[in-house]
């Protein structure tokens, strides 16, 4: 509102310049409000018109890149609205290249990285972060161009070009180095750390972060020091690593004091501090630290802040597993935002709070809290928001067992996202729909539309969409042979099984290709859970234990706690297969001669699922993830005990330097008569004797005949080690 008022004073005192930042300040803010967006979008139409009379080209420019904004602000635009942001990027592009206004050039290029970046649409992207980079090529300000290179190393991270990523990382750092500039050193070395994060060389890249707060601590510029020092424990919080990333944490929230930035305190405490203190099991403090993210917001009177704070405190007490404080803190934040008259940001509120009523088992409420919702989004004119509410909707009705009433939510809510283009939306509708018609057990019906929504996705260039509906394939397909297998005595995989889950996996793949591209989302870590649940079924734990790693550490980046608990059980079952236990999803029965280490993970991973599943009240999972966390307590023991041991023969190749070693050290041997015949057979034991020898050894695995041979090299190596 105040935005709007701004624009209209500006406008009315012959202010062009000021209207148009005003204009940009209302777009950012009005989120999803249709009334103020118009008329936004109008108003910035009305004064590129007088622009283009006044032959003011650098006024145009700025008009028309806020225009393009406006636009590309609306979730909703239609094929027709990004064709004419596009013909609206080109004019101004083009005027800014004719003005020789490189840095104008670069930042428009910077936000429509951005846009493609957010659409999925990275070959896009990339070229346009190219552009950018060419624009400032001849530029003295050092920082601005190595902004420009780690956008185009994201990019390559995305795409999975990990050495593309590293020599541009390396070029950014020369680049600032050369220039003698620190903060465009951090700048870059914050992206080495996501490239070496990429790489999997977590401990490299903590240290690369620690060294790069090092840096930032030097900086003149203490804001923009402590700015950087709380994006690096940002970073290093997505890598898992809770406790180093609160040491970070810690020396930004000194530099803040510092500076007296209450502001930079507070969105610190929010958005690092207290999800460190979360992921490290710490709920009492991680609590404390958002609710002094709201004293401060509320001392800096900032109630836009203190509505973003408190829908945090609603996600993090559902995280902490105090359901009941999760539905009263969704209560008090829909009455902050009645009290402020943000209507918009009620009808969200409504929403979130229909869905902690859903978790707490509170449905008739569920149901009375979405109801106002979508009453107040219909109100607003706002439609998205209307999806949003449908999909709860569903979710409520999917709870209470009530499934048709379900799928016609489900149904309406994709209806309405495809009619108003808002691809996202209706890719979510569509993974719920699909969730429905695979508890109603109707496997055909789903992937029978899921390959037909492929196509359409593909022509019309929605990477998310089509990435849903592959999912959608391989959740159907693998819950199809999980039923089945659960009806039969059979052991084994039947031929039609095995095809439907070769179908399954090979819809994941397409999905997780997809996912990647777009960047590490839910949609990324839910494919690989489901790649894990297959492999498991396949009986390829090793392969089922990469994809559910990777899953739990992008959960846990998104701070989706449930997720990542049900990824830690895939994970815990994967290693007790691979000890000679059974696939996930199955009962789990006794354990064959388990080796130490991955026992010793099995426990670990099932420990932290145990965990995170007792703060939720879902009983079916907690249940699981207790038989899960018994068996490999079990299992661990057994590894640990000690092993019975037998005598047993091993045939072993031994210099013959060795042989009086090995006597002295009350090893007997059989006759050397061996040594002939075992020459006779392997001529590359040319130089040594064979002889027989009489080991106390564990009795090998049943399941892994190679281990006979595995033993013999073993048994060598030890001679000569011995030696």
């Amino acid at each position: 509102q105040a935005a709007s008022e701004l624009a209209a004073t500006c406008q009315q005192m012959g202010n062009g310049p000021g209207q148009v930042a005003a204009l940009r300040a209302l777009i950012a803010s009005s989120g999803r409000s249709p009334p103020f967006r118009d008329a936004a979008r109008q108003a910035l139409k009305e004064w590129l018109a007088k622009t283009k009379k006044l032959s003011d080209k650098q006024a145009e420019a700025i008009a028309l890149q806020a225009l393009v904004q406006c636009i590309l602000a609306d979730t909703g635009a239609n094929a027709s609205d990004l064709e004419e942001a596009a013909g609206l990027e080109e004019q101004a592009l083009g005027i800014y290249c004719e003005l020789g206004d490189k840095v104008g050039e670069a930042d428009l290029l910077s936000a429509l990285v951005q846009d493609h970046l957010s659409r999925g649409e990275i070959d896009k992207a990339l070229a346009r972060a190219k552009q950018q980079v060419q624009a400032l090529k001849d530029c003295q300000d050092a920082c601005r161009l190595v902004k420009a290179l780690t956008m185009k190393i994201t990019i390559f991270i995305r795409m999975d070009e990990l050495d593309r990523a590293m020599r541009s990382t390396n070029r950014a750092l020369a680049i600032a180095t050369d220039a003698n500039n620190r903060q465009a050193e951090v700048e870059a070395s914050c992206s080495m750390v996501e490239v070496q994060a990429a790489r999997k060389d977590v401990d490299a890249a903590v240290k690369t972060a620690f060294e790069a707060v090092g840096m930032s601590k030097a900086l003149e510029d203490g804001k923009v020091g402590a700015a950087l020092v709380a994006k690096l424990a940002k970073i290093v919080l997505k890598l898992d690593r809770a406790e180093q990333a609160l040491l970070i944490s810690e020396e930004a929230r000194a530099l803040y004091g510092k500076l007296g930035d209450a502001c930079g305190q507070a969105l610190l405490f929010r958005d690092t501090l207290a999800p460190a203190l979360l992921r490290n099991g710490d709920v009492v403090k991680a609590l404390s630290a958002a609710e002094a993210a709201l004293d401060l917001f509320r001392s800096t009177g900032d109630q836009a802040e203190q509505v973003n704070t408190m829908f945090t405190l609603v996600h993090m007490h559902q995280g902490a597993g105090t359901g009941e404080d999760a539905v009263q803190a969704a209560v008090d934040l829909v009455s902050l935002c009645r009290r402020g008259g943000n209507r918009p940001r009620e009808a969200e509120a409504l929403n979130l709070a229909a869905q902690m009523h859903c978790r707490a088992g509170e449905y008739q409420s569920a149901l009375s809290s979405a109801g106002v919702a979508s009453e107040l989004f219909q109100t607003l004119d706002d439609s998205h928001g209307k999806v949003t509410v449908l999909q709860t909707i569903a979710r409520v009705r999917m709870a209470l067992n009530e499934t048709d009433a379900a799928l016609d939510a489900a149904k309406e809510a994709q209806s309405k996202a495809l009619a108003l283009g808002d691809h996202a939306q209706a890719a979510r509708a569509t993974q719920l729909l699909a969730s429905i018609r695979i508890s109603k057990q109707e496997f055909k019906e789903v992937v029978q539309a899921a390959k037909a929504s492929v196509q359409e996705c593909q022509e019309r260039g929605d990477a998310q969409g089509e990435a849903q509906h592959w999912l959608a394939i391989a959740n159907a397909r693998w819950e199809q042979v999980r039923l089945a297998s659960a009806g039969s005595k059979k052991r084994g995989l039947e031929p039609s099984w095995n095809k439907r889950l070769m179908e399954a996996l090979g819809a994941a793949k397409e999905a997780l290709h997809l996912f990647q591209r777009i960047g590490p989302t839910s949609g990324e870590a839910a494919v690989l859970q489901a790649m894990a649940r297959i492999y498991s079924f396949k009986g390829e734990p090793h392969l089922a234990l990469d994809s559910a790693k990777e899953s739990a550490m992008i959960f846990k980046a998104i701070d989706d706690m449930h997720g990542a608990a049900h990824s830690l059980l895939l994970e815990a079952a994967a290693h007790l297969a691979r000890l000679g236990g059974v696939p996930c999803d199955a009962d789990l029965q006794a354990l064959v001669e388990p080796r130490s280490k991955p026992a010793k993970e099995a426990l670990a991973a099932a420990e932290e699922a145990y965990k995170l599943c007792q703060r939720y009240a879902d009983q079916d999972l907690e249940e699981y993830a207790l038989k899960v966390l018994h068996a490999a307590k079990e299992s661990f023991q057994v590894a640990s005990a000690p092993q019975p041991q037998k005598k047993r023969e091993v045939l072993m190749a031994i210099d013959n330097r060795d042989r009086q070693l090995l006597e002295d050290m009350g090893i007997r041997f059989k006759s050397a008569a061996m040594a002939t015949r075992l020459l006779a057979r392997d001529p590359r034991l040319e130089e040594l004797t064979g002889l027989r020898q009489e080991v106390a050894q564990q009795e090998l695995a049943k399941a892994d005949p190679a281990m006979d041979r595995l033993m013999t090299i073993a048994l060598h190596a030890l001679s000569t080690s011995a030696r």
